[in-house]
């Protein structure tokens, strides 16, 4: 994304020479009316700066859901779950298998990694705090690599919810961002964007959210 002083005379006649700025995330500070491309939006001076993380979470979750309202599924209805919690990792998979989904699980980013290089998924759900290496760190290896790029979404999974924790995930290219305690629905709307069988919350057998209410009182990792 680029941050852009319309006030500034230099900043306009670089602006003007990059095409590729209308599909980017564009902030323009006092910028005269507000551009007709979808992805820019507009702020005044003076800038408050505490909120600045706010306002630039809000502008790349925004392009996230322009971007996945177009996006095609990946055809695959393969789903990887990687989080050192036991918990949720059994949580998670007692919600995505009985729609049909095929979930493989791992503690650590590094296994995950390992397998997805020579498996496809169609959604992987990352945490973003474990041991060794972090979900970020993993999320931008996945993105980096040309099989995965033709291959998986990468969902972070976590429990901040700062807007710097959102900004660090799509500075690492995730392409959706789940708080935790997860909640069935959002999971169910995310997921069905990626997979090839859109999943339908309500269909949920009983006997299996009741017990996923009982997990979900875990304490979260």
């Amino acid at each position: 994304m680029a941050m852009i002083d319309a006030a500034d005379i230099n900043a306009i006649k670089w602006a003007g020479k990059q095409p590729w700025l209308e599909q980017k995330v564009v902030i323009w500070v006092d910028a005269p009316h507000t551009p007709d491309t979808p992805r820019h939006s507009v702020v005044r001076r003076p800038v408050q700066w505490p909120a600045l993380p706010i306002m630039l979470a809000r502008a790349l979750e925004q392009d996230s859901v322009q971007k996945t309202s177009v996006l095609p599924t990946s055809g695959c209805n393969s789903v990887m779950i990687v989080d050192d919690s036991i918990a949720i990792r059994a949580q998670l998979r007692s919600l995505l298998e009985p729609h049909g989904l095929m979930v493989t699980d791992f503690d650590n980013a590094e296994a995950a990694i390992n397998a997805a290089s020579t498996s496809l998924f169609g959604c992987i759900l990352m945490d973003v705090v474990m041991p060794g290496m972090d979900g970020y760190e993993a999320c931008r290896r996945i993105k980096a690599n040309k099989f995965f790029n033709r291959s998986s979404n990468v969902v972070m999974l976590t429990s901040k919810t700062s807007p710097f924790d959102h900004i660090m995930g799509k500075m690492a290219g995730c392409d959706a961002y789940l708080s935790k305690p997860i909640d069935p629905k959002h999971l169910y709307e995310v997921i069905s964007r990626y997979v090839a069988k859109p999943v339908d919350g309500g269909t949920l057998p009983r006997e299996i959210s009741h017990r996923n209410t009982a997990i979900s009182h875990f304490p979260t990792i």
